[in-house]
């Protein structure tokens, strides 16, 4: 459980840590794709609670967050128009110099969010926090190939 809370932890740093004055002074695409990004790091945060949490098992709220991801993945690519970075942005170059690679890895995260939500519906908490890690190595995944470190 401690290397699940740790991997929690590194995916929400990864995730949403920072991220509203990189949002000044933005607009369109650039701005809706760092928005999304924000609001999958609230989702991630909503899920990693549920799955450490002693608390009640809280499968609706994981499953709500799973589907707000997916979602989100299913529309990202559409937020990077082509060669649109502005200087404060956490996207590189290689993102369209890879872009099928890029894309791919949204289309998993895509397909990790469905799993993690299916996880949840059947209120197994071990099984929900594997699904979760399984997703979160994707988020890093991307994150470590296609975003510079924060400034």
């Amino acid at each position: 459980m401690k290397r699940f809370a740790i991997a929690a932890g590194v995916v929400l740093v990864l995730a949403g840590a920072g991220v509203s004055s990189a949002h000044e002074g933005l607009h369109g695409p650039v701005k809706k794709r760092m928005d999304v990004m924000k609001w999958f790091g609230n989702s991630v945060k909503t899920i990693a609670v549920a799955v450490r949490s002693d608390e009640a098992w809280n499968a609706e709220a994981v499953e709500k967050a799973a589907a707000q991801i997916r979602s989100h993945a299913e529309e990202l690519p559409g937020y990077f128009p082509k060669d649109d970075i502005p200087d404060h942005s956490s996207a590189k170059p290689v993102i369209w110099q890879q872009w099928e690679r890029f894309n791919g890895l949204l289309v998993e995260l895509e397909a990790k969010a469905d799993a993690l939500n299916k996880a949840a519906e059947t209120g197994d908490r071990l099984a929900t926090a594997a699904a979760f890690r399984n997703m979160g190595a994707t988020c890093r995944d991307c994150h470590e190939i296609f975003r510079a470190p924060r400034r």
